[in-house]
């Protein structure tokens, strides 16, 4: 079984967004893609309707909104990760705090894949994962004032200074956030980067909306779920900077 077996079982798993081909937008991700194993095809076919939240098109052409209590089946807070990876870290948060939903965003195929698996073996009933552009659901699909946190951690720092426009935040994608958070909400950030550490810290403290739990920079609190990509950055000598900030 192969990758174009598993897009045929699960349709939806080729749109990602218009955004992400150049129509609209300036791309904060440019897609790669690498053969799956068994396991995680089979690991997708198998639990998709159970752990995804499917997308279509037609979700942003009629604005249809997600209920995060249809989703999960309960009423409980919904903290929205963007940019799980291969989910370890994500699942291990989910894990301690069953009486939470964690909806995960990932565009990658490899990390979507491996995160829905795991959260399948793991029989993690809080976790939903989306494979989509989070700009296109958060735009139209999700109500305002409805999500309790946003988790963002080492996103792509597109190291080049000509690319820095692609960054995942800044000014109008953390008022996209800000809308969409609860009073007292948390949008937690993480990165190694020393110049997108910075540039982060002053486009969330900028927004009037938010306000930052510290003078600075975070303190390693514990509660974020430490990753093994997270340590290859600490082996390599770079510096983690965490950024927290509320909702007013």
């Amino acid at each position: 079984m192969n990758n174009n077996d598993l897009f045929t079982a699960v349709p939806s798993l080729n749109y990602i967004s218009c955004a992400e081909s150049g129509k609209q937008g300036i791309k904060t991700f440019v897609l790669r893609t690498h053969s799956l194993s068994d396991r995680l095809i089979n690991g997708v076919i198998d639990n998709f309707n159970s752990y995804a939240v499917p997308f279509d098109p037609k979700a942003i052409e009629n604005r249809t909104v997600y209920s995060f209590e249809k989703i999960f089946g309960n009423k409980n807070e919904t903290v929205i990760e963007i940019g799980f990876g291969n989910g370890e870290s994500f699942l291990k948060t989910a894990e301690k705090n069953r009486n939470t939903n964690f909806l995960g965003f990932e565009v990658y195929l490899n990390g979507f894949a491996s995160c829905l698996t795991s959260a399948a073996e793991m029989k993690l009933s809080n976790v939903r994962v989306m494979r989509a552009d989070v700009h296109d659901v958060l735009n139209k699909c999700i109500s305002d004032s409805s999500v309790s946190g946003f988790s963002i951690y080492f996103p792509d720092p597109w190291p080049k200074k000509k690319h820095h426009k692609r960054r995942l935040i800044n000014p109008d994608f953390v008022s996209l956030l800000s809308c969409k958070l609860k009073k007292g909400g948390v949008i937690h950030f993480a990165t190694d980067i020393d110049d997108y550490a910075y540039e982060a810290l002053d486009v969330l403290t900028s927004n009037l909306q938010l306000e930052n739990k510290y003078s600075g920079f975070a303190p390693d609190s514990g509660t974020r779920e430490h990753s093994v990509f997270e340590q290859k950055g600490i082996k390599a000598g770079r510096t983690i900077y965490d950024i927290v900030v509320l909702k007013k």
